[in-house]
């Protein structure tokens, strides 16, 4: 009921309107199948759910298949390529090398050979991306025009839907001490990371370097930054400990929470000097 009331209302309402794509994610959901099936590779999502009940009739797509979640469940990229095209999806997203693509490539063509899938199965596929780079016109102008992108990103109507989006999404997971909102008098030292595989990529007015710390200090005059790399290194940690005596307040902007690039050990260091610690976690 849950499902069918919130988190599938926007799918049914753009699926009316027309659109042309959906993403399939390597998430359990035990209402639709078993508790150990991702949606990638569900038949009974990504066709019973997506095609038979909800009409749709566009390209579906998997999420990187080389995840863990679904890598453990099918037994490789491989196994999951296979898979994902029997539950019904249209492409799958290889974010790997060359020979782990042949692979995939390799076992699906096997799958097609056994019996496994069947050709008219495929060539369904085919006729929804064709169909698909027909209506977006890649077949007049095959060449994308990065450029225009950005315009379309700044028109005023979209940052408006951007904002509106963010601000009913944000969530306060936890909050046991009552620590927020925060006293806009109360000194308060922001930390953020630097990651380099985000921001010597990407460095322009929509992502940068200190947009958090900008943020807190439109609330906020008695805001001071703190910069670490990713994990943080002797050196940040010298610098944390210094910078944070006199605040009243440490709030952390963890990027990630998973693998090295998390902040965990500083975020601990912070809770060791017995003031209130808050983590934001993506953007």
């Amino acid at each position: 009921k849950r499902l069918d009331e919130v988190e599938l209302a926007p799918y049914r309402a753009l699926i009316r309107a027309g659109l042309p794509a959906i993403m399939t994610a390597h998430n359990a959901y035990t209402a639709l199948d078993s508790e150990k099936v991702p949606a990638s590779v569900s038949h009974r999502i990504t066709t019973g759910l997506l095609r038979e009940e909800m009409g749709f009739e566009g390209v579906i797509t998997t999420d990187a298949i080389g995840m863990g979640g679904v890598m453990k469940y099918a037994g490789g990229q491989w196994g999951a390529t296979v898979m994902a095209i029997k539950a019904g999806a249209d492409l799958v997203l290889i974010k790997e090398d060359e020979a782990t693509t042949r692979k995939c490539r390799d076992a699906l063509l096997s799958a097609v050979k056994k019996g496994e899938i069947s050709e008219a199965r495929i060539e369904q596929s085919v006729r929804r991306i064709l169909r698909m780079k027909m209506k977006i016109g890649l077949f007049e102008k095959p060449l994308p025009e990065p450029r225009r992108t950005a315009g379309v990103l700044a028109r005023p109507e979209n940052a408006r839907v951007c904002r509106r989006v963010f601000e009913k999404a944000a969530i306060v997971a936890r909050d046991r001490d009552r620590l927020l909102p925060l006293r806009k008098e109360a000194r308060v030292l922001v930390v953020e990371q630097y990651i380099p595989v985000y921001h010597e990529k990407c460095n322009d007015v929509h992502y940068h370097p200190g947009m958090f710390f900008e943020w807190m200090r439109g609330h906020s005059s008695n805001v001071e930054w703190l910069e670490t790399r990713s994990p943080a290194t002797d050196q940040d940690l010298r610098r944390f400990r210094d910078r944070s005596a006199p605040a009243e307040a440490i709030v952390f902007f963890n990027i990630f929470w998973r693998g090295s690039a998390s902040n965990r050990p500083l975020i601990r260091e912070a809770l060791k000097t017995g003031k209130p610690v808050i983590v934001a976690t993506n953007d």
